[in-house]
């Protein structure tokens, strides 16, 4: 499921986020690689990357930690 933050505020901008997950697909880590927001704005996106799971797409056995990147464009409304 796509993560869906509560962004209240009137920023536009991008962030960048390096990820980790385990082998049973769960965020380990979260690091910041890119932003051009406020902190505060970057906590409500991070939040969100952090609940986020993964699934298996195939039958290989997984990785014990994978890493990714998610990146959010943000567009004040």
């Amino acid at each position: 499921e796509l993560p869906k933050p509560n962004d209240t505020s009137s920023e536009s901008g991008k962030i960048v986020f390096e990820i980790t997950i385990d082998n049973q697909g769960y965020v380990v880590s979260v690091k910041t690689l890119e932003t051009t927001v406020s902190s505060a704005v970057v906590k409500i996106y991070r939040t969100e990357v952090e609940r986020l799971t993964f699934s298996k797409t195939d039958n290989n056995p997984p990785a014990p930690r994978s890493t990714g990147r998610v990146t959010f464009i943000i567009k004040a409304k």
